[in-house]
């Protein structure tokens, strides 16, 4: 048994041996190709030219029409009795699309129209109500009587008298003949019984009665000494003819009215008291009813209400032509005529109108990168549906409201396609958009992978090697083909493909394009940020090692060398930032 176990052990100490041997082997092999490389291998490589670079963000969205419509009929009841169009047509604003059938509408408005007039003549009542409150005098004169103070409940009725003394008539009968030649304002005299004085006078008034005499009122100023029932004869002048009475008259006022109050309420004011002379239109009460405010205040809000429900009721009268809210095209159509509106459809739209003279697609852009957006910029465009093909457009809006995920805000940008074959994208392709954030043109440049770390490029170029202090070990770590040299370079923008040379070689030198596997001392090429493959240097392909720009997870949200640094917080590729 022993014998046994030592022969397996054996076994397993030559199979160990046989393992090591191979790694050694291996790592000769390696050793000796990348010697072999370096000397005489081949070595990929590329120019320093002349040429423009852009700057991107990139982001994907659906293509929309420029202008989108449902056309509703909301709250609208009827039949459809015409429509104007079908799907495909193309329509102008304001058109004419649908009419609705409104005889129901139509006795509705017929109803809130009768319902005004009714309020109107309420509030009209309800104001004379409160005009009659106040009481004015109906003739000039003086007051005589009056039965009512300052705080008096009173109702309708008599409450003053107001008699004209200044004034009086005589009432004189004349011959029948002589009455039919006289005419109100012929020249009179009249001599009072009993005096020789005589007072001028016109004629106010001659009666129509009577077989052989008339009476005739005249009218005279009241001296002072007149008073009702004195007599006194008269004489009516014509010309050269004169007209006497057929005996004595008597005098009467010439004016007498009572005050009459038309409502009720508490006497909240009186002007005047007996033997006060008052003039016509002078106030002679006020009375105060909180029932006739009441009453005015309710037909006032009555009123109101029945004028705007007139209004709101004929406005919809317009509801009832359905107009085209855009100029465009028909793109979906759902409502025909002979159908009705209900209750049950008349929210569904009608029809769809699209505004196809423009297309717009939005694009979601990180918070970090919107700043760097601007009204106008320049958006290079492709679409899934056209591998070949390529549309230009325009940023042509910016959100100012964001959205936020998972500790990322994001932005909507709206872009408008600008191109002549914008026609070809039809609403609802998937397109792609790459917003030119900054270019430059004419430049030095280089492919991006022959930029190591530090800004080291391996070249064959007429410009002073590398020198100083760690030259040395810096030189160690690259792999420097025969008749090439390290150099510095001062680089500006990049893009996916190359990077700007602002100094440190010229035009037409031969760069040193590394192998992408060799991952010592790189950075700037796609995937890697220097260090080893798989994140075991000092950086970490895609972001995750140390360099990372602050604020990143997971990806680096701004990158200009380096296609693959997609911006966080957007998934599927939806809006990156890089170069070309």
């Amino acid at each position: 048994m022993k014998e046994f176990l030592k022969k397996i052990n054996v076994k397993k100490l030559i199979i160990f041996a046989v393992i090591i041997a191979l790694i050694v082997c291996a790592i000769l092999f390696f050793m000796s190709q990348k010697d072999d490389k370096a000397v005489g291998g081949a070595t990929l490589t590329g120019k320093v030219t002349k040429g423009n670079i852009d700057k991107i963000i990139e982001g994907t969205g659906t293509i929309e029409a420029m202008d989108r419509y449902e056309v509703t009929a909301i709250g609208v009841k009827g039949e459809v009795i015409a429509c104007t169009f079908q799907e495909g047509d193309k329509v102008k604003k304001d058109q004419i699309l649908y009419k609705i059938d409104s005889s129901d509408l139509d006795a509705s408005i017929d109803k809130a129209q009768n319902a005004l007039e009714k309020a109107q003549d309420n509030y009209n009542d309800a104001l004379e109500e409160i005009e009659k409150q106040t009481v004015y005098a109906p003739i000039s004169g003086t007051i005589t009587e009056l039965s009512v103070e300052d705080g008096d409940s009173v109702g309708k009725g008599k409450i003053a008298t107001i008699r004209n003394e200044d004034h009086m008539i005589l009432n004189i009968n004349f011959l029948k003949e002589d009455a039919e030649r006289m005419y109100e304002g012929m020249s009179a005299s009249v001599k009072l019984t009993g005096s020789d004085a005589e007072i001028s006078g016109k004629v106010h008034y001659v009666t129509n009665g009577g077989l052989n005499e008339r009476r005739v009122e005249i009218a005279v100023e009241n001296p002072g000494a007149v008073m009702v029932g004195d007599s006194a004869t008269a004489v009516v002048f014509s010309g050269d003819e004169t007209f006497a009475g057929m005996d004595e008259g008597t005098f009467s006022y010439f004016d007498e009215q009572q005050v009459m109050l038309e409502t009720s309420g508490e006497v909240s004011y009186v002007g005047y008291q007996v033997g006060d002379r008052v003039e016509k239109g002078a106030v002679v009460i006020k009375l105060d009813s909180k029932e006739n405010e009441k009453a005015l205040k309710n037909a006032r809000l009555s009123l109101n209400d029945a004028r705007t429900s007139l209004k709101d009721t004929t406005e919809k009268r317009e509801d009832y032509i359905i107009k085209a809210p855009i100029s465009g095209t028909v793109t979906t159509k759902n409502i025909k005529v002979g159908e009705k509106l209900d209750n049950t459809n008349s929210n569904t739209a009608m029809a769809i109108i699209a505004d196809l003279s423009g297309r717009t697609f939005d694009m979601s852009i990180d918070e970090l990168d919107i700043g760097k957006i601007s009204v106008g910029q320049t958006v290079h465009i492709t679409a899934d549906a056209y591998e070949n093909e390529r549309f230009e457009g325009i940023v042509d809006k910016i959100s100012v409201e964001g959205t936020s995920s998972q500790g990322v805000t994001s932005y909507p940008v709206t872009v408008l396609i600008t191109d002549k074959k914008k026609d070809m994208l039809t609403p609802g392709m998937n397109v792609t958009g790459d917003i030119i954030i900054e270019s430059v043109e004419n430049v030095l440049r280089v492919p991006v992978s022959a930029i190591n770390r530090g800004g080291i490029v391996i070249a064959k170029t007429s410009m002073p090697e590398l020198s100083g202090e760690n030259a040395d070990n810096i030189k160690k770590r690259l792999t420097i083909p025969e008749g090439f040299k390290a150099v510095r370079v001062e680089t500006g923008i990049s893009s996916d493909e190359f990077i700007e040379i602002k100094s440190g070689l010229n035009e037409g030198d031969e760069v040193v394009i590394p192998d992408a596997t060799e991952g010592a001392a790189r950075v700037g090429i796609p995937g890697i940020s220097g260090g080893m493959p798989g994140g075991m240097g000092g950086g970490m392909p895609g972001g995750m090692g140390s360099n990372r720009p602050s604020g990143g997870t997971g990806a680096n949200r701004q990158s200009g060398n380096s296609g693959s640094n997609r911006s966080s917080g957007n998934s599927g590729g939806a809006n990156r930032q890089s170069t070309r």
